[in-house]
């Protein structure tokens, strides 16, 4: 496809709905491109912002695991509102979900940053001496982290799908307007 999400979507839109979204549920959405680089973003925990996302190798461990989704494309694709649940390798819940527009993987909707269950504080622990961490704000951090069962995650799930199915409507009625120009 030789378009971005960013040339038929409206990031700004999406980053105002998206900030709305976190600021209501008190959990964080991004959108990333196809290489994971940030689009949109809203509502991110401190143990990522200040933590995992600013040491080069959680970061590395961040990327890794956002680009998991990728080993799962063509499952997703063929699934239409498909998406992709992992525990990232810092240790917290992720959800993706891909979004296709004509056909092309453009860009994913995550949403995460939390634990489905109690903390383990061992594990973290050992994650703050590993990466030099300063232990006390680290669990610190970790304690901001929220929970949220099982269940309320399959409602937040169903919102994200019908999220991205508006947004691939939005792109294809934009890609639409776009190739008309052209023409």
């Amino acid at each position: 496809m030789k378009y971005k999400f960013t040339d038929i979507v409206d990031i700004s839109i999406i980053q105002e709905l998206m900030e709305s979204q976190a600021e209501t549920s008190g959990i964080m959405l991004a959108v990333l491109d196809p290489e994971e680089n940030i689009l949109a973003g809203a509502g991110w925990q401190d143990i990522c912002a200040q933590f995992h996302r600013s040491h080069p190798e959680t970061l590395l461990r961040c990327n890794e695991s956002d680009g998991s989704v990728k080993d799962h494309l063509e499952r997703l694709q063929a699934e239409k509102s498909g998406y992709h649940e992992y525990r990232c390798k810092n240790g917290l819940n992720s959800i993706a979900v891909p979004i296709f527009i004509d056909g092309g993987h453009l860009a994913t909707l995550f949403t995460g940053q939390l634990l489905y269950e109690k903390r383990d504080q061992g594990f973290f622990q050992m994650q703050a001496k590993r990466y030099g961490f300063n232990e006390d704000a680290y669990l610190e951090a970790l304690s901001k982290v929220p929970i949220v069962p099982r269940q309320q995650v399959q409602s937040i799930v169903k919102f994200l799908t019908r999220f991205v199915n508006l947004l691939t409507r939005m792109g294809v009625e934009k890609l639409q307007q776009l190739e008309a120009q052209k023409a």
